[in-house]
Protein backbone atom coordinates (compact mmCIF):
# COMPACT_ATOMS: atom_id res chain seq x y z
CA UNK A 1 0.00 0.00 0.00
CA UNK A 2 1.47 3.71 -0.94
CA UNK A 3 2.20 5.83 2.12
CA UNK A 4 0.02 8.59 2.68
CA UNK A 5 2.26 11.39 0.95
CA UNK A 6 0.14 15.10 1.28
CA UNK A 7 2.90 17.00 -0.93
CA UNK A 8 1.66 15.22 -3.71
CA UNK A 9 -1.82 15.49 -3.04
CA UNK A 10 -3.89 17.84 -5.40
CA UNK A 11 -5.24 20.44 -3.65
CA UNK A 12 -7.84 22.75 -5.18
CA UNK A 13 -6.98 26.16 -4.20
CA UNK A 14 -9.61 28.58 -6.38
CA UNK A 15 -13.28 27.56 -6.69
CA UNK A 16 -14.98 29.34 -9.32
CA UNK A 17 -18.55 30.75 -7.60
CA UNK A 18 -21.39 31.17 -9.37
CA UNK A 19 -24.04 32.36 -6.97
CA UNK A 20 -27.11 33.39 -8.02
CA UNK A 21 -28.97 36.22 -6.21
CA UNK A 22 -32.54 36.21 -5.57
CA UNK A 23 -34.30 35.60 -8.59
CA UNK A 24 -38.21 37.21 -7.70
CA UNK A 25 -38.87 35.74 -11.68
CA UNK A 26 -38.13 32.01 -11.15
CA UNK A 27 -41.35 30.72 -11.65
CA UNK A 28 -41.48 32.38 -15.37
CA UNK A 29 -38.80 30.69 -15.83
CA UNK A 30 -39.88 27.18 -15.58
CA UNK A 31 -40.97 25.17 -18.61
CA UNK A 32 -44.69 24.98 -18.74
CA UNK A 33 -44.74 21.36 -19.56
CA UNK A 34 -46.13 19.54 -16.63
CA UNK A 35 -44.56 16.32 -15.52
CA UNK A 36 -47.20 13.36 -16.20
CA UNK A 37 -47.80 10.88 -13.73
CA UNK A 38 -47.82 7.46 -15.68
CA UNK A 39 -48.63 5.09 -12.84
CA UNK A 40 -49.13 3.81 -9.19
CA UNK A 41 -48.52 0.69 -7.54
CA UNK A 42 -47.93 -0.61 -4.19
CA UNK A 43 -45.77 -2.79 -2.11
CA UNK A 44 -46.35 -3.38 1.39
CA UNK A 45 -43.96 -1.67 3.50
CA UNK A 46 -45.26 -2.39 6.64
CA UNK A 47 -42.90 -3.91 9.52
CA UNK A 48 -40.15 -2.37 7.47
CA UNK A 49 -38.29 -1.27 10.77
CA UNK A 50 -34.76 -1.78 9.84
CA UNK A 51 -34.71 -1.88 6.22
CA UNK A 52 -36.51 -1.11 2.92
CA UNK A 53 -34.77 -2.93 -0.43
CA UNK A 54 -33.16 -0.91 -3.06
CA UNK A 55 -34.95 -1.85 -6.21
CA UNK A 56 -33.06 -2.69 -9.52
CA UNK A 57 -34.39 -3.10 -13.18
CA UNK A 58 -33.34 -5.63 -16.04
CA UNK A 59 -35.45 -6.49 -19.10
CA UNK A 60 -37.96 -3.57 -19.08
CA UNK A 61 -38.82 -5.20 -15.19
CA UNK A 62 -38.69 -3.12 -12.50
CA UNK A 63 -37.84 -5.41 -8.73
CA UNK A 64 -39.20 -4.29 -5.50
CA UNK A 65 -38.41 -6.34 -2.37
CA UNK A 66 -39.45 -5.43 1.25
CA UNK A 67 -38.35 -6.85 4.73
CA UNK A 68 -40.78 -9.26 4.80
CA UNK A 69 -40.21 -11.37 2.29
CA UNK A 70 -42.56 -9.85 -0.50
CA UNK A 71 -40.48 -9.34 -4.03
CA UNK A 72 -42.32 -8.19 -7.26
CA UNK A 73 -41.90 -7.48 -10.79
CA UNK A 74 -43.83 -4.81 -12.76
CA UNK A 75 -43.35 -3.54 -15.95
CA UNK A 76 -41.58 -0.36 -16.43
CA UNK A 77 -43.74 1.14 -18.66
CA UNK A 78 -47.24 0.81 -17.50
CA UNK A 79 -46.81 -0.93 -13.84
CA UNK A 80 -48.55 -3.23 -14.44
CA UNK A 81 -47.71 -6.39 -11.69
CA UNK A 82 -45.91 -9.11 -13.81
CA UNK A 83 -45.52 -11.79 -11.05
CA UNK A 84 -45.17 -11.67 -6.92
CA UNK A 85 -43.81 -14.07 -4.48
CA UNK A 86 -43.59 -14.32 -0.89
CA UNK A 87 -40.05 -16.14 0.38
CA UNK A 88 -40.92 -15.46 3.98
CA UNK A 89 -44.37 -18.37 3.36
CA UNK A 90 -41.86 -20.64 1.91
CA UNK A 91 -39.52 -21.15 4.12
CA UNK A 92 -40.19 -19.86 8.16
CA UNK A 93 -43.58 -19.35 8.30
CA UNK A 94 -43.32 -19.73 11.88
CA UNK A 95 -41.36 -16.35 11.82
CA UNK A 96 -42.53 -13.03 11.67
CA UNK A 97 -40.44 -12.42 8.61
CA UNK A 98 -37.97 -13.46 6.44
CA UNK A 99 -35.36 -10.48 6.51
CA UNK A 100 -34.56 -9.20 3.65
CA UNK A 101 -31.90 -6.32 3.22
CA UNK A 102 -29.45 -4.16 1.75
CA UNK A 103 -31.04 -4.03 -1.99
CA UNK A 104 -31.54 -6.29 -4.68
CA UNK A 105 -28.96 -7.43 -7.43
CA UNK A 106 -29.44 -8.60 -10.88
CA UNK A 107 -27.16 -10.66 -13.10
CA UNK A 108 -24.65 -8.90 -15.36
CA UNK A 109 -24.26 -11.64 -17.82
CA UNK A 110 -26.69 -14.00 -19.85
CA UNK A 111 -28.28 -15.40 -16.61
CA UNK A 112 -31.29 -13.96 -16.13
CA UNK A 113 -31.78 -14.16 -12.09
CA UNK A 114 -31.90 -11.44 -9.13
CA UNK A 115 -30.66 -11.89 -6.11
CA UNK A 116 -31.23 -10.91 -2.61
CA UNK A 117 -29.45 -11.48 1.19
CA UNK A 118 -30.97 -11.35 4.25
CA UNK A 119 -29.91 -10.76 8.18
CA UNK A 120 -30.18 -14.83 8.57
CA UNK A 121 -27.16 -14.52 6.29
CA UNK A 122 -29.27 -16.71 3.51
CA UNK A 123 -29.27 -15.54 -0.13
CA UNK A 124 -31.57 -16.30 -2.67
CA UNK A 125 -31.61 -16.46 -6.30
CA UNK A 126 -35.17 -15.74 -8.44
CA UNK A 127 -35.80 -15.94 -12.21
CA UNK A 128 -36.65 -13.06 -13.36
CA UNK A 129 -39.09 -13.75 -16.43
CA UNK A 130 -41.61 -15.92 -13.65
CA UNK A 131 -39.88 -15.02 -9.92
CA UNK A 132 -39.46 -18.79 -9.11
CA UNK A 133 -36.57 -19.43 -6.68
CA UNK A 134 -33.81 -21.30 -8.41
CA UNK A 135 -31.56 -21.75 -5.51
CA UNK A 136 -30.32 -20.51 -1.60
CA UNK A 137 -27.58 -20.54 -0.02
CA UNK A 138 -26.41 -19.66 3.49
CA UNK A 139 -23.41 -17.27 4.08
CA UNK A 140 -21.25 -16.77 6.85
CA UNK A 141 -23.00 -13.59 8.22
CA UNK A 142 -25.87 -11.21 7.99
CA UNK A 143 -26.00 -9.66 4.41
CA UNK A 144 -26.56 -6.37 4.42
CA UNK A 145 -25.05 -5.38 0.67
CA UNK A 146 -26.26 -5.23 -2.31
CA UNK A 147 -25.31 -8.87 -4.27
CA UNK A 148 -22.92 -7.88 -6.64
CA UNK A 149 -23.08 -9.99 -10.06
CA UNK A 150 -19.45 -9.93 -12.49
CA UNK A 151 -18.88 -10.88 -15.66
CA UNK A 152 -17.39 -14.29 -14.61
CA UNK A 153 -20.10 -16.00 -13.47
CA UNK A 154 -19.91 -15.12 -9.76
CA UNK A 155 -22.05 -13.40 -7.46
CA UNK A 156 -20.18 -10.72 -4.26
CA UNK A 157 -22.12 -10.57 -1.38
CA UNK A 158 -19.97 -9.05 2.10
CA UNK A 159 -21.18 -9.71 5.48
CA UNK A 160 -21.90 -7.92 8.42
CA UNK A 161 -18.98 -9.76 10.25
CA UNK A 162 -16.06 -8.81 7.27
CA UNK A 163 -16.43 -12.13 5.38
CA UNK A 164 -15.94 -11.25 1.36
CA UNK A 165 -17.37 -14.53 -0.29
CA UNK A 166 -18.09 -15.48 -4.24
CA UNK A 167 -20.72 -17.94 -5.34
CA UNK A 168 -21.91 -19.49 -8.46
CA UNK A 169 -24.24 -17.87 -10.26
CA UNK A 170 -26.19 -20.85 -11.90
CA UNK A 171 -26.10 -23.19 -8.34
CA UNK A 172 -25.29 -20.11 -5.66
CA UNK A 173 -22.43 -22.90 -4.49
CA UNK A 174 -19.55 -21.21 -2.31
CA UNK A 175 -16.01 -20.86 -4.93
CA UNK A 176 -14.41 -18.68 -2.34
CA UNK A 177 -14.28 -16.78 1.11
CA UNK A 178 -11.98 -13.89 2.30
CA UNK A 179 -11.79 -12.60 5.35
CA UNK A 180 -11.50 -8.62 5.57
CA UNK A 181 -11.18 -7.63 9.07
CA UNK A 182 -12.17 -8.53 12.51
CA UNK A 183 -14.55 -5.75 13.37
CA UNK A 184 -18.56 -6.45 13.51
CA UNK A 185 -20.72 -4.15 11.71
CA UNK A 186 -23.84 -2.08 13.32
CA UNK A 187 -26.78 -4.19 11.99
CA UNK A 188 -28.38 -0.95 11.42
CA UNK A 189 -25.90 1.14 9.54
CA UNK A 190 -26.90 -0.60 6.48
CA UNK A 191 -25.00 2.31 4.11
CA UNK A 192 -21.53 0.94 5.18
CA UNK A 193 -21.37 -1.89 2.96
CA UNK A 194 -19.67 -0.97 -0.17
CA UNK A 195 -18.65 -3.27 -3.07
CA UNK A 196 -18.19 -2.58 -6.68
CA UNK A 197 -17.13 -4.61 -9.27
CA UNK A 198 -14.58 -3.24 -12.21
CA UNK A 199 -13.40 -5.64 -15.00
CA UNK A 200 -11.56 -8.40 -12.96
CA UNK A 201 -11.63 -6.95 -9.33
CA UNK A 202 -13.98 -6.20 -6.43
CA UNK A 203 -13.76 -2.49 -5.22
CA UNK A 204 -14.63 -2.45 -1.35
CA UNK A 205 -14.90 -0.36 1.60
CA UNK A 206 -14.08 -1.79 4.53
CA UNK A 207 -15.78 -0.13 7.55
CA UNK A 208 -11.82 1.55 8.46
CA UNK A 209 -12.69 3.78 5.37
CA UNK A 210 -9.41 1.79 3.46
CA UNK A 211 -10.19 0.66 -0.26
CA UNK A 212 -9.31 -2.39 -0.98
CA UNK A 213 -9.55 -4.43 -4.25
CA UNK A 214 -9.69 -7.92 -4.50
CA UNK A 215 -9.39 -10.62 -7.59
CA UNK A 216 -13.01 -11.82 -8.56
CA UNK A 217 -11.15 -15.12 -9.20
CA UNK A 218 -9.85 -15.87 -5.95
CA UNK A 219 -10.35 -12.97 -3.23
CA UNK A 220 -6.47 -12.16 -3.59
CA UNK A 221 -6.07 -9.00 -2.27
CA UNK A 222 -4.08 -6.77 -5.48
CA UNK A 223 -3.69 -3.39 -3.57
CA UNK A 224 -4.90 -1.49 -0.14
CA UNK A 225 -5.19 2.02 -0.05
CA UNK A 226 -6.68 4.13 3.37
CA UNK A 227 -8.51 7.23 2.39
CA UNK A 228 -8.70 7.75 6.46
CA UNK A 229 -7.02 11.55 5.29
CA UNK A 230 -7.41 14.10 8.05
CA UNK A 231 -6.22 17.87 7.52
CA UNK A 232 -4.92 19.27 10.70
CA UNK A 233 -5.01 22.82 9.30
CA UNK A 234 -9.09 22.37 8.86
CA UNK A 235 -12.10 21.48 10.69
CA UNK A 236 -13.18 18.25 10.75
CA UNK A 237 -16.53 18.55 12.42
CA UNK A 238 -18.29 16.02 10.51
CA UNK A 239 -15.45 13.65 10.50
CA UNK A 240 -16.68 10.64 12.63
CA UNK A 241 -20.49 11.44 12.35
CA UNK A 242 -21.11 10.91 8.90
CA UNK A 243 -20.54 7.68 6.83
CA UNK A 244 -20.63 8.08 2.70
CA UNK A 245 -21.87 5.62 0.56
CA UNK A 246 -20.86 6.80 -2.61
CA UNK A 247 -18.49 4.91 -4.73
CA UNK A 248 -17.94 5.69 -8.85
CA UNK A 249 -15.86 2.89 -10.93
CA UNK A 250 -15.17 5.02 -14.39
CA UNK A 251 -12.54 4.56 -16.78
CA UNK A 252 -9.72 2.84 -14.77
CA UNK A 253 -10.37 5.17 -12.12
CA UNK A 254 -12.40 4.74 -8.68
CA UNK A 255 -13.88 8.58 -7.09
CA UNK A 256 -15.05 7.90 -3.33
CA UNK A 257 -15.77 10.09 0.02
CA UNK A 258 -13.68 9.80 2.87
CA UNK A 259 -15.20 10.17 6.10
CA UNK A 260 -14.56 14.04 6.11
CA UNK A 261 -16.08 15.18 3.07
CA UNK A 262 -12.56 14.76 0.82
CA UNK A 263 -13.34 13.63 -2.82
CA UNK A 264 -10.37 10.79 -3.78
CA UNK A 265 -9.74 9.80 -7.19
CA UNK A 266 -7.64 6.57 -7.11
CA UNK A 267 -6.06 4.56 -9.92
CA UNK A 268 -7.87 1.28 -10.30
CA UNK A 269 -4.57 -0.77 -11.43
CA UNK A 270 -2.56 0.31 -8.49
CA UNK A 271 -4.83 1.95 -5.91
CA UNK A 272 -2.48 5.21 -6.29
CA UNK A 273 -4.28 8.37 -5.30
CA UNK A 274 -4.44 10.70 -8.26
CA UNK A 275 -5.57 13.61 -6.54
CA UNK A 276 -8.21 15.00 -3.49
CA UNK A 277 -10.37 17.42 -3.98
CA UNK A 278 -10.43 19.45 -0.18
CA UNK A 279 -12.65 22.21 -1.15
CA UNK A 280 -15.89 21.67 0.22
CA UNK A 281 -18.07 18.67 2.44
CA UNK A 282 -18.95 16.49 -0.22
CA UNK A 283 -21.69 14.19 0.83
CA UNK A 284 -22.74 12.66 -2.41
CA UNK A 285 -21.43 12.55 -6.17
CA UNK A 286 -23.02 11.56 -9.50
CA UNK A 287 -21.28 12.01 -12.94
CA UNK A 288 -21.97 12.46 -16.61
CA UNK A 289 -19.46 12.19 -19.60
CA UNK A 290 -17.67 15.38 -18.68
CA UNK A 291 -17.59 15.86 -14.82
CA UNK A 292 -18.36 14.75 -11.88
CA UNK A 293 -20.84 16.54 -9.60
CA UNK A 294 -20.83 16.96 -5.98
CA UNK A 295 -23.11 17.67 -3.52
CA UNK A 296 -22.22 19.09 -0.28
CA UNK A 297 -23.79 20.16 2.87
CA UNK A 298 -24.90 23.56 2.25
CA UNK A 299 -26.76 22.24 -0.84
CA UNK A 300 -24.32 23.38 -3.19
CA UNK A 301 -23.80 21.76 -7.15
CA UNK A 302 -20.08 21.70 -7.44
CA UNK A 303 -19.24 20.62 -11.01
CA UNK A 304 -15.43 18.76 -10.39
CA UNK A 305 -13.02 17.71 -13.59
CA UNK A 306 -12.76 13.92 -13.81
CA UNK A 307 -9.37 14.12 -14.69
CA UNK A 308 -7.59 16.94 -12.74
CA UNK A 309 -9.64 17.29 -9.95
CA UNK A 310 -10.41 21.05 -10.41
CA UNK A 311 -13.50 22.42 -9.93
CA UNK A 312 -15.30 24.13 -12.61
CA UNK A 313 -17.86 25.63 -11.22
CA UNK A 314 -20.04 25.63 -8.25
CA UNK A 315 -23.45 26.64 -8.29
CA UNK A 316 -25.61 28.26 -5.16
CA UNK A 317 -28.77 28.54 -5.21
CA UNK A 318 -30.08 29.79 -1.54
CA UNK A 319 -33.33 29.54 -2.48
CA UNK A 320 -33.55 26.04 -3.01
CA UNK A 321 -33.39 23.86 0.01
CA UNK A 322 -33.01 19.79 -1.97
CA UNK A 323 -33.07 16.60 -0.30
CA UNK A 324 -29.71 15.62 -1.92
CA UNK A 325 -30.51 11.81 -1.23
CA UNK A 326 -32.71 11.69 -3.86
CA UNK A 327 -31.09 13.48 -7.06
CA UNK A 328 -30.54 12.26 -10.18
CA UNK A 329 -28.68 13.34 -13.98
CA UNK A 330 -31.00 12.76 -16.63
CA UNK A 331 -29.38 13.98 -19.80
CA UNK A 332 -28.22 17.36 -19.69
CA UNK A 333 -30.40 18.30 -16.39
CA UNK A 334 -30.31 17.77 -12.51
CA UNK A 335 -33.46 16.35 -10.87
CA UNK A 336 -34.18 16.64 -7.74
CA UNK A 337 -36.43 16.47 -4.71
CA UNK A 338 -37.21 19.54 -2.13
CA UNK A 339 -38.15 19.20 1.25
CA UNK A 340 -41.61 19.91 -0.06
CA UNK A 341 -42.01 17.68 -2.66
CA UNK A 342 -41.49 19.99 -5.63
CA UNK A 343 -39.35 18.51 -8.39
CA UNK A 344 -36.62 21.10 -10.08
CA UNK A 345 -35.09 20.67 -13.08
CA UNK A 346 -31.42 22.54 -13.83
CA UNK A 347 -29.29 22.40 -17.06
CA UNK A 348 -25.89 21.19 -16.33
CA UNK A 349 -24.51 23.47 -19.21
CA UNK A 350 -25.65 27.06 -17.89
CA UNK A 351 -27.25 26.18 -14.53
CA UNK A 352 -31.12 27.83 -15.32
CA UNK A 353 -33.82 26.88 -14.01
CA UNK A 354 -36.04 24.67 -16.77
CA UNK A 355 -38.71 23.19 -14.59
CA UNK A 356 -40.17 23.30 -10.80
CA UNK A 357 -43.49 21.20 -10.36
CA UNK A 358 -45.50 20.19 -7.37
CA UNK A 359 -45.84 16.37 -7.36
CA UNK A 360 -48.88 14.48 -5.36
CA UNK A 361 -46.68 11.72 -3.20
CA UNK A 362 -48.32 10.86 0.49
CA UNK A 363 -45.95 10.35 3.14
CA UNK A 364 -42.24 10.53 3.51
CA UNK A 365 -39.68 9.32 0.38
CA UNK A 366 -37.85 6.58 0.41
CA UNK A 367 -36.12 6.26 -3.10
CA UNK A 368 -35.85 8.41 -5.91
CA UNK A 369 -34.32 7.30 -9.09
CA UNK A 370 -34.77 7.49 -13.11
CA UNK A 371 -35.41 3.92 -15.02
CA UNK A 372 -35.48 4.89 -18.90
CA UNK A 373 -37.73 8.26 -19.49
CA UNK A 374 -39.27 7.52 -16.30
CA UNK A 375 -38.94 9.40 -12.51
CA UNK A 376 -39.78 6.54 -10.40
CA UNK A 377 -40.45 7.54 -6.28
CA UNK A 378 -40.89 5.38 -3.50
CA UNK A 379 -42.66 6.24 -0.41
CA UNK A 380 -42.39 4.93 2.66
CA UNK A 381 -45.78 3.63 3.18
CA UNK A 382 -44.81 1.29 0.08
CA UNK A 383 -46.48 3.70 -2.91
CA UNK A 384 -44.97 3.21 -5.91
CA UNK A 385 -45.01 6.54 -8.20
CA UNK A 386 -43.67 6.57 -11.61
CA UNK A 387 -43.48 10.37 -13.65
CA UNK A 388 -42.86 10.69 -17.62
CA UNK A 389 -39.78 13.23 -17.91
Amino acid sequence: MDNLNTENFFHVTSEINYIHKKDLSLQKNFNTNKIKKSWTNFLDFKNMKYSQLIPANKNEKIFFANYTGTVKAINIYTGTKIWEINLNNLFIPHKKNIKLAGGIGVSSSDINYIYMGSEYGIIYALDINNGKLIWKQKTLGKILSIPQSTNYGVLIIYTNNGFLQALNEIDGSIQWTKKINNEVFNTYKYDIFFVKIFSDKVILIDNKKNVIALSVYNGETIWEQSINYIDHKKNNLFYSINEKKDVIVLDNKIYVISKNGYLFCLNSESGKILWINKSIYISKILYDKNNLYAIDQYYKIIAINLHTGENVWIYNQKLIRPNYRHFAIYHKYFIFLDQNKYVYQININNRKYIKKEKINISGNIFFMNIFKNYLLIIAKSGKIYSFNL
